[in-house]
């Protein structure tokens, strides 16, 4: 671990116990700047959910998740394409925002961003709930699906994360399965699959997803 640092800071070879804490320090604040969410692609049937209560310990309701702030996202932005924006990318490119405490503000600097600065960087749903754009791209971790053992996940997970929609219900009406609707979506998916370009360090998922499905075929 330590040698990598080493290398990474540019400093000529040498003991790599000698790499200073300051130093040390830095490189990892630097590598760790890209944060990385967990996006359940599961069937929405075997998604957990999480209980809310108010302060009487009382339940309320459900959490929301990233699914249902991506169906509220908004129809028009100067910035941002959001009709044709995969769930894939909003998971990239946003987070939850969250309202301050009540704490002081001097006690919270470190927390929150100053309010001017975080009122430029809200996006409002179509609830009137917000999300924060990120400041960095963040890494995306789905569930690991085999096509061969389990191809209905496998699939809805991909149409999960590539196809754009309102409602999530869209993704397989009229299909037998998910496969089927894979299929039949190959042109909104290579759409995504290019839109998606500017992020290709992440995988080639996709693209070999569909190269797999047509060698099948034939």
């Amino acid at each position: 671990m330590r040698k990598s640092l080493l290398i990474a800071d540019g400093r000529p070879m040498g003991n790599p116990q000698d790499l200073d804490i300051i130093a040390t320090k830095r490189l990892i604040e630097q590598g760790s700047s890209i944060k990385c969410t967990f996006l359940n692609t599961r069937k929405s049937e075997q998604r957990y959910k999480v209980l809310k209560f108010d302060s009487n310990g009382t339940a309320t309701g459900y959490c929301s998740n990233i699914i249902e702030r991506y169906e509220k996202r908004p129809t028009e932005h100067p910035n941002y394409d959001f009709d044709n924006m995969c769930l894939l990318e909003f998971a990239m490119l946003f987070e939850p925002h969250y309202e301050k405490s009540n704490q002081e503000p001097e006690k919270c600097v470190d927390i929150y961003e100053p309010e001017s600065q975080t009122r430029q960087r809200l996006i409002t749903l179509t609830d009137n709930s917000k999300i924060v754009i990120r400041n960095v791209p963040a890494v995306v971790c789905v569930p690991y699906f085999v096509a061969s053992s389990d191809p209905e996940n496998y699939y809805y997970s991909l149409l999960l994360q590539y196809v754009p929609f309102r409602n999530e219900s869209e993704l397989i009406v009229d299909y037998d399965t998910a496969r089927d609707s894979f299929l039949v979506k190959e042109s909104d998916l290579r759409a995504t699959n290019a839109r998606l370009e500017i992020f290709r360090e992440r995988d080639r998922q996709l693209e070999n997803a569909l190269n797999k499905i047509h060698a099948l075929k034939s």
